[in-house]
């Protein structure tokens, strides 16, 4: 909060208890700054409340009878102990080895989603309750919820609420239409498929069935054309294809009285089907197909692995436990109980071994779903603040 604070006032009820103490160099810290200008700090400035420094000139403004505008001292909020920091990850977990979820592509967002509620998201911490709520109240309000969130972390759609967890999935593929930014109408100008990493990514059927019904939804014409424009870029791990319409040689601020009556029509699905089809390839050829298939060979790991596994990395790796004693105490209190064999209080046994090793090898994977959460839509932005203050 920021306060000012001013010097000379009359009535002596209200005069401010402060003083002023000059300091040397050698008893400041050459790096301290002014609370108030962000100068090098020659002053202390104490107050009933705040103990802060000042330069020479503010300083000297102040008992002058000057106003000064500074920010008080903020005491750093201790973290809360691991039982309440973690308690949403580890209720997430219990839930996902009770109902028996096994796929990897809702085992990383779900957890991840529940890790980022224990830091402290507000917006995070909202979107849960809005889904819960959507969920009890019916299948309406939860198709509205899903739509919203979906919107917001589009590579991420919520799939059912089971005991207050919300269960997340990796969905492959989505699709945005993109608008001029007219005044009174609504012109498309791209249309934008975003494709994820998968287990099992789409098909090209799957992409031209997607944008498909995106158009038609929109009511946007596509049609069998000799021109057209695709694009794409592969970054941050999915791969981007935009496919625009014909008619974009068109100035974009005539584009209302051109399709005042109308829109300008699109590429075929099958167009855009091929098009994916080129780009992604196979897993063994080129293409992007090896980046986007995240599971390739070998049989994939059993939750009452996965599940631990992924709470372990992050107790390890954003509680700060070591690898041991404390970890494997609220693995075995919170989470584990009678879906696992018992882990050592130390590290030496060979299952706590494999424990972190299997730990190692979720990190990449929780790290993207985590990554996928804060793929915001431009106009949404997430607040961090600490939820155990409210």
């Amino acid at each position: 909060m920021r306060k000012e604070n001013g010097a000379g006032c009359s009535s002596k009820s209200h005069e401010p208890a402060l003083r002023l103490s000059l300091m040397s160099t050698s008893q400041h810290e050459r790096d301290e700054r002014c609370a108030s200008c962000g100068e090098p700090a020659t002053t202390r400035f104490v107050t009933e409340l705040d103990n802060v420094s000042l330069c020479e000139g503010c300083s000297d403004h102040f008992l002058a009878g000057g106003a000064i505008a500074y920010f008080p001292p903020t005491e750093e909020e201790p973290s809360p102990p691991p039982e309440d920091r973690f308690a949403d990850l580890f209720k997430s977990a219990r839930v996902l080895l009770n109902e028996g979820i096994a796929e990897e592509d809702q085992i990383y967002p779900t957890l991840a989603f529940a890790n980022e509620l224990g830091q402290g998201l507000v917006d995070f911490i909202e979107e849960k309750e809005r889904l819960v709520s959507a969920w009890e109240d019916g299948s309406d309000s939860w198709a509205e919820a899903v739509d919203e969130f979906s919107w917001r972390h589009s590579s991420i759609r919520p799939v059912r609420v089971v005991d207050g967890v919300v269960i997340l999935e990796r969905v492959p593929v989505d699709v945005r239409i993109h608008n001029y930014p007219l005044q009174e109408v609504d012109i498309p100008r791209v249309v934008v498929l975003a494709v994820y990493p998968h287990k099992r990514p789409p098909t090209l059927e799957q992409v031209a069935s997607h944008y498909d019904k995106e158009l038609l939804a929109a009511d946007i014409p596509y049609a069998e054309s000799n021109k057209g424009r695709f694009e794409f870029s592969f970054r941050d791990g999915y791969l981007l294809i935009e496919v625009h319409h014909s008619r974009t040689s068109i100035p974009p601020e005539h584009m209302g009285t051109v399709f005042r009556d109308g829109k300008p029509k699109f590429p075929h699905p099958h167009l855009v089907g091929a098009f994916y089809k080129m780009l992604v390839g196979t897993t063994s050829g080129d293409g992007f197909a090896r980046h986007l298939v995240t599971r390739r060979r070998g049989p994939a790991a059993t939750s009452d692995t996965v599940i631990p596994a992924c709470v372990a990395f992050y107790l390890r790796d954003y509680g700060g436990m070591k690898e041991g004693v404390e970890a494997h105490r609220l693995l075995k209190e919170h989470v584990l109980r009678a879906y696992w064999k018992q882990l050592p209080e130390g590290y030496s046994d060979s299952a706590s071994a494999q424990l972190w090793r299997d730990a190692d090898k979720a990190k990449n994977k929780l790290l993207a779903a985590a990554y996928a959460l804060y793929r915001y839509d431009p106009k949404y932005t997430a607040r961090r603040v600490s939820r155990f203050s409210r």
